[in-house]
């Protein structure tokens, strides 16, 4: 029998096995490669390209001795050798020449769908007749050991990777389980030395000590020492981030420990260790907190409660669906259990989403290999193991003519997935044209099909695309757009209009035109309130001239315009006819949208075939900004100003952050002051609002005052003889801060000049900041101090007004700017770019994430437990809106303690307070999850026989009589309790010697300042 040729494989490129060594980061800068069986020489290639010494052989014996490398590839040989003492000499060989790493690759045998036996290696499966010799997983890898003597680490279904050094097979086993974080992004440029470091610290969570950095000595050098180089580091970047770094490398670690095992006497690899010990304090600590992970996955159903709950994939009745590259996101627990499941197979390659059974002991592998380029990508194979009996089958659905197809492809990433965006608006368009509503229907590529005919549709470029009976884009005839059917016959004045009043751009004198001014009503309103206004509107008063104005509105007109030139043309020539600002309006796309309508071209046709083109925010933004070379002020979802003068556009957007203030009291009756009361009181104005003495010219009054007094200064000292000093300084205070809230956010776009800014805030900078340099300087302060996320946490903690709650901090929207100056900056870093919910009642700062909610309660002012209507949430590391509506729900959030969100100055305030000590003593806020809704709080005021009566409590005339009795015993009892836990505090108080309440004291205490239930669906 002759000697056998070892045959091979013709690849594109890289195999399996080599290219998953490359991705593990097994090649160093000189690492050298061989490739025993190398076919048509295509690793050799590959990897001599890559820049390293590369050489390989197909015969065997081999003609000469073997050279001797780093890493030596075995793949896909020793199961065409049939003898079997050839075969385990060619094993042998190859290790013997292995200084590092030997890689050893065959194809397994699977069970298919049939119960049926049949070769795989990734990418494809074959017939039994492919080779002499299969093995099964688990058999190869005792086959390897065996003849070698070694622990063979599994990689991948039949490929195993062998280490020379036990410490290398530790590190690469751990490396499988670090989670991939991205670079931190930095405020501003730093020196190139700290870039080694920042890498350093974003890979294992801490500092690196002595001897691990290659570049410590210069840095040292540098910056003195390592630690204070890392201070240099978190100036310019987030405290939140690296935190949440050290975080994850702990649950890594974790992870890695428990699937490892924690045997104390079997200590980890050096490099591994160190991490450890900096953030757990000790390997047995680390121990312990792994064994105690591990124990947590026997508890019952506890992988169906951390998939229901998480915020990830997409989750349906029976299993949880995520994408390979987001399972490092996912809590530890599951992490762990799919990293025991795969212990046996290593990494599934080739996998695109992981399956996480919910009503059986199952984790499936989905292979979706056109995932990122097929907007709707077929189902081509899927691997499932039962996580309980090791037992997996394969199923192949390549051959399939109705093979399974996906949809809502961004559900199964995270946010930051280079295609996410992407992926996101395919499904609102799918979504407007109704495409995805009979969920039963489209899960195969038939079914699909068969959607998309009926509806007249494909997609292309992941985009949907109308299409004629012919089957050629639908082009001609464009439906015929009824725009004037998209004008709103109003009985109020419009909101851009509104908010046009509401910042003060309307004066006297002020002219208004109103372009594309539908029925006319937002022209008579005006009119109605003395401005000169008039309009033109191309299908209701086709025939008025087209007037230039002080103020022009555009008010959701361009959304109506379905020719991108015509829609260009109308924005230019509004801009053209405004002398002083120009109002835009569109409608805007954010998650959540209503239904009832469907996507055409790049627009949306509403049932009633109006055209409507949706914008993102920003995207509308960049639109103006680029036809007419501006840069336009938002004011709310899909409001803009564009301002023709700069100093103007200065001006409103400093006001947007003025506060409010009150005229300090005149407490002093001075017969002098008395005397000239009326005329100074412009001045007190002037000063309240401004904090400062006005210049020449800012107050009319000025001649009278400057003729009695002699100036300013000596009649402002009159004022303060009657008045209180510290209000004036308390003003002064407040406006500086408002300043520097207004200079802080003007970092995020082109910061203007001094002289580009308004007179009366250039005086404002002079008097209140000393300097315009001073001025953005301690801006800039403020703007970096936000970078620490617990500086945020703490000021909600610590503001005398709001209400601070687990998740979150909540403040009435009047009472926005009575915060903490940093957490007013906060909230302008959401509104500057977003704008308001302008109808928002109260303000969630969230205390444990970036976001910023604005909630709506109608009814606010009226009702003691107003319902929740509407939220918009922003999220301060993407600018991304969600927008939830419980209007249509039956059982909506509701707030109870409302007094805990306002101050003492709001109406009602002490009926409010007294409320909630009635509903305290009845027992009706106990349980706060049960009354977070409406259906809740009814229910518990029906099981506790009470009804409210304006501001108070009283008994439901129906109720049962003996049931009134036992509720009247229970609360007489909880008094009793109260009385007797407030007298424990009193005396503990009046006791020196005693310096800590009793926990249960405290506990009691704590629990009677809870206040807001729910908001945005959220257990509050």
């Amino acid at each position: 029998m002759a000697e056998p040729t070892i045959s091979a494989i013709i690849r594109n490129d890289l195999s399996s096995p080599v290219r998953l060594a490359l991705e593990a980061g097994l090649f160093s800068k000189d690492t050298t490669f061989f490739d025993y069986g190398g076919g048509q020489g295509g690793d050799v290639k590959a990897i001599a390209n890559l820049g390293y010494a590369s050489t390989g052989c197909d015969v065997y014996p081999y003609p000469g001795s073997l050279p001797s490398a780093d890493i030596v590839n075995l793949g896909y040989v020793i199961n065409f050798i049939e003898c079997p003492e050839q075969r385990q000499g060619i094993l042998r060989e190859a290790w013997q020449i292995t200084r590092e790493i030997l890689i050893v690759t065959a194809p397994i045998l699977i069970t298919d769908a049939g119960d049926n036996k049949i070769p795989y290696e990734p990418g494809f499966t074959s017939n039994l007749n492919y080779s002499p010799k299969y093995y099964e997983q688990e058999e190869l890898k005792t086959y390897i050991e065996q003849v070698l003597n070694v622990e063979a680490i599994a990689v991948s279904l039949g490929i195993y990777f062998i280490f020379r050094y036990q410490t290398a097979a530790e590190n690469f086993l751990f490396s499988c389980f670090i989670s991939k974080t991205p670079a931190p992004k930095l405020h501003y440029n730093l020196p190139e030395l700290l870039a080694p470091l920042i890498a350093f610290v974003t890979q294992h969570g801490r500092l690196p000590v002595e001897g691990e950095l290659p570049s410590e000595t210069e840095i040292i050098k540098e910056f003195g020492s390592i630690a204070q180089a890392f201070e240099v580091i978190l100036q310019a970047t987030n405290q939140g981030y690296w935190d949440a770094i050290a975080q994850k490398r702990r649950s890594d670690i974790l992870i890695y420990l428990a699937y490892r095992g924690t045997d104390i006497s079997s200590p980890v690899a050096p490099e591994i260790n160190k991490d450890i010990q900096a953030l757990f304090g000790s390997y047995q600590q680390a121990c312990e907190a792994a064994n105690e992970l591990s124990a947590n996955l026997t508890e019952p159903n506890i992988i169906a409660n951390y998939c229901q709950k998480t915020q990830l994939g997409k989750l349906l009745p029976t299993a949880l669906y995520i994408h390979v590259s987001a399972i490092s996101e996912l809590d530890s627990l599951l992490r762990l259990y799919e990293a025991n499941a795969s212990r046996n197979f290593g990494r599934i390659d080739g996998a695109t989403l992981i399956k996480i059974s919910i009503d059986q002991p199952r984790i499936s592998y989905l292979f979706y290999p056109e995932f990122d380029i097929d907007p709707h990508p077929a189902l081509q194979a899927s691997i499932w193991i039962d996580t309980k009996s090791g037992i997996y089958c394969h199923r192949n659905y390549s051959s399939s003519d109705n093979p399974p197809v996906l949809h809502r492809k961004e559900t199964f990433v995270t946010p930051d997935y280079p295609n996410y965006q992407e992926f996101a608006r395919l499904t609102r368009e799918e979504e407007a044209w109704g495409l995805l509503d009979r969920t039963r229907d489209i899960g195969t590529k038939r079914g699909w099909q068969k959607c998309l005919k009926e509806r007249g549709v494909e997609i292309e470029d992941h985009r949907v695309v109308a299409r004629s009976r012919s089957g050629t884009i639908h082009q001609s005839p464009i439906p015929k757009i009824e725009r004037h059917r998209a004008a709103i016959v109003r009985k109020s004045i419009s909101r851009p209009l509104r908010l046009a009043l509401e910042a003060n751009l309307f004066t006297k004198d002020t002219t208004f035109f109103d372009y594309g001014c539908g029925h006319g009503g937002d022209v008579a309103r005006m009119t109605e309130q003395g401005y000169i206004s008039a309009g033109w509107d191309p299908y209701y008063f086709p025939d008025n001239p087209h007037n230039s104005a002080d103020i022009v509105n555009l008010g959701y007109i361009i959304n109506v315009i379905e020719c991108k030139d015509e829609r260009r043309e109308a924005l230019l020539k509004a801009w053209e006819l405004s002398k002083k600002v120009l109002i835009v309006a569109s409608l805007v796309l954010i998650d959540h949208r209503e239904t009832g309508q469907v996507a055409y071209g790049d627009g949306i046709i509403t049932k009633r075939n109006t055209f409507q083109k949706y914008y993102e925010q920003e995207e509308l933004k960049t639109y103006i900004d680029q036809v007419l070379n501006v840069d336009a002020v938002p004011v709310a979802l899909g409001i803009y100003f564009v301002f023709r003068d700069e100093s103007q556009a200065q001006a409103y957007r400093a006001s947007r952050f003025r506060s409010r203030t009150k005229m300090p009291k005149v407490h002093t009756q001075i017969k002098r002051f008395e005397d000239y009361q009326e005329l100074l009181a412009p001045l007190m104005e002037f000063v309240t609002e401004r904090g400062r003495l006005p210049v020449k010219g800012e107050i009319s009054e000025e001649a009278q005052i400057t003729e009695e007094f002699g100036n300013i200064k000596r009649a402002f000292k009159g004022i303060l003889q009657a008045t209180d000093q510290q209000e004036w300084d308390a003003i002064a205070l407040q406006r500086r801060q408002d300043l520097l809230v207004y200079i802080a956010l003007t970092q995020f776009d082109s910061r203007p000049k001094f002289s580009e800014l308004a007179p009366v805030v250039q005086h404002d900078i002079k008097a209140l900041c000393s300097s315009y340099t001073q001025a953005c300087e301690a801006a800039e302060d403020m703007l970096f101090s936000l970078r620490d996320y617990n500086i945020i946490t703490q000021c909600c903690a610590e503001s005398l007004i709001g209400s601070q709650r687990y998740n979150g901090f909540y403040i009435h929207v009047s009472d926005l700017s009575s915060l903490h100056p940093l957490l007013r900056l906060y909230e302008g870093c959401a509104s500057r770019a977003i704008g308001r919910l302008d109808e928002a009642t109260l303000i969630k700062f969230h205390t444990d994430r970036p976001k910023i909610s604005y909630l709506f309660y109608p009814d606010f002012d009226i009702n003691p437990h107003p319902v929740l209507h509407t939220s918009m949430q922003i999220n301060l590391g993407n600018l991304r809106v969600t927008y939830r509506d419980y209007d249509t729900s039956d059982d909506p959030p509701i707030l109870h303690r409302k007094e805990t969100v306002v101050t003492p100055d709001y109406h009602n305030y002490d009926k409010l307070v007294k409320l909630t000590r009635y509903e305290e003593e009845w027992g009706l806020l106990d349980d706060e999850r049960a009354i977070s809704t409406l259906k809740g709080w009814q229910r518990c005021l029906q099981e506790h026989c009470a009804e409210l009566y304006g501001y108070n409590l009283r008994w439901r005339k129906d109720a049962d009589p003996y049931r009134i009795k036992l509720l009247k015993s229970a609360r007489a009892a909880r008094k009793k309790r109260e009385k007797q836990s407030q007298a424990a505090v009193g005396e503990i108080k009046n006791n020196a010697d005693v310096i800590m309440i009793n926990d249960e004291l405290c506990s009691e205490e704590a629990a009677a300042k809870s206040s807001l239930e729910v908001a945005e669906g959220e257990n509050i």
